[in-house]
C-alpha cells in the first residue's frame, strides 16, 4: 500500500506507513492541500478504537520526528569528528614539515660553520705568519728553492720570485760574506733578519687571505745603490728586466733586489739618450751599498800569448776584434766607456798560418788603462790551436 503523504510503499495490510509513521487511510498530503495540519479532531459518533488509533499515529509522528533529531545531532556529532581529525591531522604533518625545516636549518649552519673552520686551517697551514716562516725556513735549510720563491715577494716589482732568484739571492750574499742560513737560524723573522746592522730579510703583511685574514710574505731587502756620475748627464734610470724602473731622483733612492745579476744605467747626454749597462759584483759591496760609476774611463783590451796557450816561437797576430756585435780589423783597441760597464769581445788572430776564432767573453772597463782577454776556459779555441801546432 503506498503512502499518500510521503509516496512510500508499505505491505498490504500495513495500518502505518513505516517511513513516515502515518495512517494509510488517511490523505493527510495531497495535491489540494499539502500544507495543512494533521486534522486530530474527533468526530462524534466515531468509535474508541479510531481516538485510539490517532493517538498511535501521534506517537508514531512524534517517535520519527524524534529519530530524525537524533540522526541530525548523530551526524553533526560525526561531523565535527571528522573536522577535528582532518585538523590534527593537518597540525601533525604541519608540525612534522616544521620539524624538517628545523633539520635542514641545522644542517646548513653546520656546513657554514665547518666551511669557515676549512678556511681557517688553510690559512694557519700556508699564509699566516708562523707557517710562512717556518716554509722559508725549512725551504732554505734543505736548499728547496722552488718552496721558499713561494712566499717571498719585494716591494718594489710585481714579478713573482722563482727557485732561480732565490738560489741567485743566496750565491750573492755568498759572495758578500753573508752567511745567509746561519742568520736565520740565529734570528728572528718576525722582528728582521740583519746583517752589519741592516736588514735582509723580514715577516711581513702582503695584503689579505680571502678578505678576512692578514696574508704574510717575507720580504728580502734590495741594495741600496751608490752612483757616481757627472753633472752633465739627465734623466738617469736604472733598467733592469726583472725589477721595475727606477729614476735616479726617485724618493727613497735606488735600490737593486739581491737576485739581480745586471742593470742598465740611461741617461742623457747633450740631448741624446745613452745607455750603459753594469755586472753587480757583490763582492764588492761597501757599506751594504752597491757602487756603480758613470766616470769615463779608457781601457786597451790586450793577449797574453801564455794566457791564450799559443807556443811563443810560432808566429801568432791578432787580425781583428768584435765588440758588440761590431767588427773592427785592427790588431789592437781601447775600449771607452765607464768603470764597472760591460762589453761582449771575441777576437780572429792567425796563429802558424791558420785562423784562429775565439768565443765572446764579457769584458768590464775597470780603472786601470788595461785589460788582458782571457780566452783560457775556450774549449773550442784549444783544439784550433792543436791543428794549427800539427803543421
Amino acid at each position: 500500500m503506498k503512502c499518500l503523504n510521503c509516496g512510500h510503499e508499505n505491505l498490504p495490510d500495513a495500518k502505518y506507513c513505516s517511513e513516515c509513521g502515518l495512517p494509510l487511510n488517511n490523505a493527510y498530503s495531497n495535491k489540494e492541500n499539502d500544507s495543512a495540519p494533521f486534522d486530530t479532531s474527533l468526530d462524534a459518533g466515531e468509535s474508541k478504537n479510531n481516538q485510539e488509533d490517532v493517538i498511535v499515529s501521534r506517537n508514531r509522528m512524534d517517535l520519527y520526528h524524534n529519530r530524525q533529531q537524533e540522526k541530525a545531532v548523530l551526524t553533526d556529532e560525526m561531523n565535527d569528528k571528522v573536522e577535528t581529525v582532518h585538523i590534527d591531522n593537518k597540525d601533525h604533518r604541519a608540525s612534522i614539515n616544521q620539524g624538517g625545516y628545523g633539520w635542514k636549518k641545522i644542517i646548513g649552519f653546520s656546513l657554514i660553520f665547518l666551511g669557515i673552520i676549512s678556511l681557517f686551517m688553510v690559512y694557519r697551514l700556508n699564509f699566516s705568519k708562523a707557517a710562512v716562516e717556518e716554509q722559508f725556513i725549512k725551504a732554505i735549510e734543505k736548499n728547496d728553492y722552488l718552496k721558499a720563491a713561494a712566499v717571498v715577494r719585494t716591494p718594489i716589482t710585481e714579478k713573482l720570485w722563482t727557485d732561480l732568484d732565490v738560489k741567485r739571492t743566496i750565491e750573492h750574499y755568498q759572495d758578500a760574506d753573508i752567511d745567509f742560513p746561519y742568520l736565520l737560524q740565529k734570528g728572528d723573522l718576525s722582528t728582521g733578519i740583519q746583517w752589519q746592522g741592516n736588514k735582509l730579510a723580514k715577516t711581513e703583511k702582503m695584503g689579505n687571505f680571502m678578505l678576512i685574514f692578514p696574508k704574510y710574505a717575507i720580504n728580502l731587502y734590495p741594495f741600496p745603490v751608490q752612483l757616481s756620475l757627472s753633472n752633465e748627464y739627465r734623466d738617469l734610470k736604472i733598467v733592469s728586466k726583472d725589477q721595475s724602473t727606477q729614476s735616479v731622483d726617485s724618493k727613497g733612492g735606488i735600490q737593486i733586489e739581491p737576485r739581480i745579476q745586471n742593470v742598465m744605467i740611461q741617461y742623457n747626454y747633450q740631448g741624446k739618450t745613452e745607455e750603459v749597462w753594469f755586472d753587480l759584483d757583490y763582492s764588492k759591496l761597501e757599506e751594504h751599498r752597491h757602487k756603480l760609476s758613470l766616470v769615463p774611463v779608457t781601457n786597451t783590451l790586450t793577449v797574453d800569448k801564455a794566457l791564450l796557450g799559443v807556443r811563443p816561437d810560432l808566429p801568432f797576430q791578432v787580425n781583428s776584434f768584435n765588440i758588440d756585435g761590431q767588427d773592427y780589423s785592427q790588431s789592437q783597441i781601447q775600449l771607452s766607456g765607464f768603470a764597472g760597464q760591460i762589453f761582449e769581445v771575441s777576437l780572429k788572430a792567425n796563429y802558424n798560418g791558420q785562423e784562429l776564432q775565439t768565443e765572446t767573453i764579457p769584458v768590464k772597463l775597470v780603472n786601470k788603462t788595461r785589460i788582458t782577454l782571457d780566452y783560457s776556459n775556450d774549449q773550442k779555441l784549444r783544439e784550433q790551436i792543436k791543428q794549427a801546432e800539427l803543421k
